[in-house]
């Protein structure tokens, strides 16, 4: 099965250089990592040229900085992506040793793999940023520290497809699912402007196209670096725009370069 990681950013290269070295050393599991950029300066954009010259699999995809428009970068990533399975994280998010590798055990057709996070906290934030090559030292540091706990591989099981229709466990920042399926669903609906519920009105529609919520806890857990939070003065309107989705079970997005007529 053939890998694609996208992960977006805005003008933080310093976290992106962080993640980018934690999907590095699984390079094997891999084949190509597109970056859905909303808008970054140039800063970013040399990042990535040096990545791709060490890193051929590295891609960039910009948009101009319009707001926050998470929703379209994905999109704009995922178009450019040629691997069965879409891995989506954001640019703070970055992954422990065996991540794809149970990314890809726990995918299948029909399954919306959502995985979850640990919040790392200033400190233990600063240090990684520091010492972004020095991934895998750090995070068997962190796991000393704080013991296994959340990021234990738990083997796939029945326990986590107990609640299928849980739209609530899905968050953009660490979710997987089938290229085919996210094109049958239209993508993300990029009608979702400024922060929130852009992943949650993806996770409904898959429900309510067939697909099943499957939980990777312990198994597909990512480092979530500290930062301040994004403003959330669009919350309301996007709150109301995801209950219309769920009240008349829509399928396709409103707004999407996946359903555009070409």
């Amino acid at each position: 099965m053939k890998v694609s990681v996208i992960v977006t950013t805005y003008n933080w290269p310093e976290a992106l250089t962080a993640v980018l070295a934690s999907l590095f050393e699984q390079r094997d599991e891999c084949d190509e990592v597109i970056v859905g950029d909303d808008g970054s300066t140039e800063e970013t954009a040399h990042l990535l040229s040096s990545w791709a010259m060490k890193w051929p699999a590295v891609k960039h995809a910009w948009q101009p900085d319009q707001g926050f428009r998470a929703g379209r970068v994905r999109n704009l990533a995922a178009k450019q992506a040629t691997g069965d399975l879409l891995v989506f994280l954001d640019g703070d998010c970055l992954i422990p040793p065996g991540f794809l590798k149970r990314a890809v055990r726990l995918s299948q057709p029909g399954v919306l793999l959502a995985g979850n996070r640990c919040l790392l906290d200033p400190g233990q934030t600063a240090k990684w940023l520091m010492q972004p090559t020095a991934f895998e030292d750090n995070f068997h540091q962190w796991i000393r520290k704080n013991g296994m706990g959340k990021l234990r591989s738990f083997p796939a099981g029945l326990l986590r497809d107990l609640r299928p229709r849980n739209w609530k466990a899905v968050r953009s920042c660490n979710m997987t699912m089938m290229r085919s399926d996210f094109k049958r669903i239209g993508g993300f609906d990029e009608s979702y402007q400024g922060w929130g519920k852009e992943d949650s009105d993806l996770a409904v529609r898959a429900i309510n196209a067939g697909l099943r919520v499957r939980l990777g806890q312990f198994a597909t857990t990512v480092m979530h670096l500290h930062h301040t939070e994004a403003a959330r003065d669009q919350l309301n309107r996007n709150e109301a725009k995801l209950l219309r989705v769920i009240e008349q079970r829509v399928i396709q997005p409103q707004q999407s370069l996946w359903t555009e007529k070409q």
